[in-house]
């Protein structure tokens, strides 16, 4: 993030300003995997009554973006610091699978870290 002498960027990122941050499922069949996981879901200002087409992207580690309580470390603000950008779209996170983790999200066999379950999952469900 820039700096700049009024400090307002900063400021608004750490009261929290989001726009709407909603858990969309709490345990969301991923079919590929035969597992679970929590869905969460960004959607910008206005959107409710908005008629606008907004972008969609689905990001990783959901459990990181919104929410310091569910972080694995600390959260990243991600709705915070899209609140301040006034960001058009909206960013559908999705919890990691823990343990699973690297495998999940390895799209190769590993030696170390197991088959890489990947290559079935992320390949197969971002086709158009």
């Amino acid at each position: 993030m820039s700096q700049s002498n009024d400090n307002s960027t900063e400021q608004n990122v750490s009261e929290g300003q989001a726009a709407s941050v909603l858990v969309l499922d709490e345990s969301f069949y991923i079919p590929q995997l035969d597992r679970y996981r929590r869905v969460w879901i960004y959607l910008p200002e206005g959107y409710t009554t908005s008629k606008i087409r907004y972008p969609v992207f689905y990001m990783h580690d959901g459990q990181n973006l919104f929410d310091n309580d569910t972080a694995l470390a600390e959260e990243w603000y991600l709705d915070e610091i899209l609140t301040v950008m006034n960001a058009q779209c909206i960013i559908v996170g999705i919890d990691n699978g823990e343990e699973k983790r690297l495998t999940e999200y390895n799209v190769r066999d590993h030696t170390e870290h197991g088959d890489g379950e990947g290559k079935n999952t992320w390949t197969s469900s971002c086709k158009r």
